[in-house]
């Protein structure tokens, strides 16, 4: 997770209250950078000021700022997960299974009219 939604998140009320979750694992370590068009006339006015900004350490306060807030989370290891939170994989699990009878069937059917002719 890139450092940008890392302070999104933090900065969300679902993540004080531990419904969104913060995994301590770097997954995406990836620069990012702000894209300006060839020679662009702003590209020396954002250096100038984003440098003053990491000089300055206001940079840094504001990263702060979005990442003070800790999460301290109950242990949920072992609980089950419960039906309401997989009844997705049940639906997708039975829709398929209701098609494959349906294509049982039909070429049973297909078969037999074969066999009749």
């Amino acid at each position: 997770m890139t450092m940008t939604m890392t302070i999104w998140f933090r900065s969300l009320e679902e993540f004080a209250k531990c419904q969104i979750l913060a995994i301590p694992e770097k997954y995406e370590t990836r620069p990012y950078a702000f894209g300006f068009q060839k020679n662009s006339s702003y590209l020396g006015i954002f250096n100038f000021y984003f440098d003053n900004l990491r000089e300055t350490g206001a940079l840094s306060k504001i990263k702060l700022k979005y990442m003070k807030t800790t999460q301290e989370c109950p242990n949920t290891a072992g609980s089950p997960i419960g039906f309401d939170n997989c009844i997705t994989a049940f639906c997708i699990v039975s829709l398929g299974l209701v098609m494959m009878l349906i294509l049982i069937a039909a070429e049973h059917v297909y078969m037999l009219m074969l066999k009749n002719k």
